[in-house]
């Protein structure tokens, strides 16, 4: 089992801050050739909830553990300008084939009329590179909160939390 929680709605006090997971696509990672998954947007009772449901071996582990890569680069961002989040590791990327790409997109109204969105990508070792990462938009994101911070100790920052499959507890 993997659980992945963020936080997708807080208060700041220059302004209130719409902060939503639009959709994660993943190509070549683990099982899936192409994939994209909307997540939960629009509020319903009061909260944004994506729920994955699915037999063993069918991809939920995947799609977190690469939701969790995607949201690492926030986090290394956050701590530093040029922080490095996880990559996706070379044995993630889809039998046969020579590369993968991660996107994540979000709503932010920082962004204004555009999403924000980045991409992670990985080659495997002595293969051709076809397409390069882009982290423009999570660059900005995290200057922004990080300039929050300067301004404000008690600004809210998102609450990103990551519990994986091989975090348990074996009791006899």
């Amino acid at each position: 089992m993997a659980l992945l929680i963020l936080v997708l709605r807080w208060c700041d006090e220059r302004r209130y801050l719409e902060y939503g997971s639009k959709k994660i696509q993943l190509r070549n990672i683990g099982r899936f050739a192409d994939l994209t998954v909307p997540l939960a947007t629009e509020s319903i009772n009061g909260c944004n909830i994506t729920v994955f449901v699915g037999n063993n071996g069918a991809g939920k582990t995947t799609l977190l553990k690469s939701l969790s890569t995607a949201l690492s680069w926030l986090v290394a961002r956050l701590r530093r300008d040029k922080g490095n989040g996880r990559s996706i590791a070379e044995i993630e990327i889809k039998n046969g084939q020579n590369d993968a790409r991660l996107t994540l997109q979000l709503a932010h109204s920082l962004f204004e009329n555009t999403d924000c969105h980045w991409s992670l990508a990985k080659t495997r070792q002595g293969r051709m590179a076809s397409q390069k990462s882009e982290l423009a938009d999570v660059t900005r994101l995290a200057a922004y909160y990080r300039e929050s911070l300067t301004l404000n100790d008690s600004a809210a920052l998102p609450l990103i939390c990551f519990y994986s499959v091989e975090r348990y507890v074996d009791e006899p």
